[in-house]
């Protein structure tokens, strides 16, 4: 198919088992297997082999869509780029995942449930998902159902259920008209009209949940200080979860600051930040984040969100990458 975006793509979909199966909770595992920053499909980003390369699980009741998309310039191999895609999967089948990715996708798994808490909409859509969608009694029950899962449950699946011989695959070029790209739809025009509907009628625990709405009550006040290296930490106690996150935000103007026709350095400099330190490598920085189940983000704009009990490993992991990031 013609595309519109300025690069290309190549997609290879599977059906997998939905949210009814009793394999769902080994895909949710194989699935961040798959996607891990640490595995054989990222590494071809990292290499400079793509622009970006992952799995992604579209779940529903009865079948869930998985898909393999690898983005790259519209100059690149895009076949040499799929073949390498296709001959890492095979390795897995063959030879089955790492069994740290697994441990990592548990643990990464259970500090997600807590973090959800830190948030109205999280929450909301974390219970929504679990009870209206997934049937279950709590998000809970998911996460209980993935701490069961084995490696060897994970490699079964993967055996089972990534057959590229019965995948559908698909490949956009980019198409330099100008102009967006609209095709029919396969089969006929698509109708996405919906009919109005009535006025919701809510149950009971609703209604009177609704009727006694209140503003919570205010919480402690932050704490604002100058440290002696210049900067100014703001602490904002709150007990909502057993997490703790820090932000950081360093002032920059690229417009000013990059040099006359390096346009794009900043972006440039910013996305090298997830490449480790000068004593840890890429991987074993995405490790020893892994280890402790943290989330990280890092350039003008950094983050660590880690359980709380893991504060104190966090922290000094952030420091490092701040300022002994790896930048050969």
């Amino acid at each position: 198919l013609p595309t519109d975006l300025p690069y290309a793509l190549r997609v290879i979909a599977l059906r997998l088992p939905g949210f009814d199966s009793p394999d769902y909770a080994t895909i949710e595992m194989l699935s961040d297997v798959l996607n891990s920053q640490r595995g054989k499909l990222y590494d071809l980003v990292a290499h400079g082999e793509a622009l970006g390369v992952g799995f992604s699980l579209d779940p529903q009741a009865k079948a869930s869509l998985g898909y393999f998309v690898m983005a790259y310039p519209e100059s690149a191999d895009g076949k040499a780029l799929e073949a390498k895609v296709r001959a890492i999967i095979a390795d897995i089948v063959k030879n089955g995942v790492p069994p740290s990715l697994v441990t990592a996708a548990k643990l990464a798994e259970r500090s997600e449930l807590e973090f959800r808490k830190n948030s109205i909409h999280g929450l909301a859509s974390l219970w929504s998902t679990a009870v209206a969608v997934q049937g279950l009694s709590a998000p809970e029950d998911d996460l209980d159902r993935i701490e069961k899962v084995t490696v060897a449950e994970v490699n079964r699946a993967a055996v089972r259920y990534l057959t590229l011989g019965h995948a559908v695959r698909a490949v956009l070029t980019p198409a330099k008209s100008g102009k967006p790209i609209a095709r029919g739809g396969f089969g006929g025009q698509e109708n996405i009209t919906v009919a109005r509907g009535k006025p919701a009628v809510l149950p009971d625990w609703a209604k009177a949940a609704l009727g006694r709405l209140a503003l919570p009550k205010t919480g402690r006040p932050p704490v604002v200080s100058r440290l002696a290296n210049g900067l100014t930490l703001v602490v904002q106690p709150a007990d909502v979860s057993d997490t703790i996150s820090l932000y950081g935000h360093v002032r920059n103007r690229p417009d000013m600051q990059v040099p006359k026709g390096k346009d794009g350095l900043a972006q440039v400099l910013d996305s090298m930040s997830e490449y480790g330190t000068e004593h840890r490598g890429r991987q074993a920085f995405q490790a020893a984040l892994a280890a402790i189940g943290a989330d990280d983000s890092a350039g003008v704009d950094v983050s660590v969100q880690p359980p709380a009990d893991k504060s104190h490993r966090a922290v000094p992991l952030r420091a490092q990458q701040r300022r002994r990031r790896a930048i050969s």
